[in-house]
């Protein structure tokens, strides 16, 4: 009766074993697969793919890489909405106002202010500018032809709770 609960034993415990090999290299072709679909700048996918990895492997040694990656995907993906916001139109004449809501030496933190604003319904972009040897990064939000649309902004801004100055470009 030992002899067959040894033998019961030992192969239960091969099983589990050969099962969770199989089981780490399951998820380090997941994590590949969504390198590879990083690296091809196809950001929306890596997205999805990163939040089924997660839920599927969730105590897997590979979770803070998977997070890092997903998190880049989505700074990309909100980047590439707000592209377009960023750019200055050269070829109209005139002046036109620009809110700025900060300005930050860490990246880290422009990205911080952005979410917030993301999150509280304000679209804004990051503009890196070099004063010097020093880098800061601003966050700004709208471009606007009228002083008195930007003003507006402004005000649904503080009732936010953010500070903010319209700055006028030509």
């Amino acid at each position: 009766m030992k002899k067959i609960f040894l033998v019961f034993i030992i192969i239960t415990f091969f099983c589990l074993n050969f099962n969770s090999f199989a089981y780490d290299r399951n998820e380090k072709k997941a994590l590949e697969k969504i390198e590879a679909l990083f690296l091809k700048g196809d950001f929306e996918t890596v997205k999805t793919k990163c939040d089924r990895f997660l839920r599927d492997y969730r105590r897997s040694r590979l979770t803070r890489r998977v997070r890092y990656l997903r998190e880049i995907a989505t700074e990309k993906i909100e980047d590439k909405d707000r592209e377009g916001l960023g750019k200055i139109d050269k070829d109209k004449e005139g002046s036109y106002y620009i809110v700025q809501i900060g300005a930050f030496k860490k990246y880290k933190n422009a990205i911080k202010l952005k979410r917030s604003l993301r999150k509280q319904g304000f679209d804004s972009v990051i503009l890196k500018v070099r004063k010097g040897r020093r880098i800061f990064y601003r966050v700004r939000a709208g471009k606007f032809r009228k002083l008195e649309n930007a003003r507006n902004l402004v005000r649904s801004l503080k009732r936010k709770g953010h500070s903010s100055e319209i700055i006028n470009e030509e």
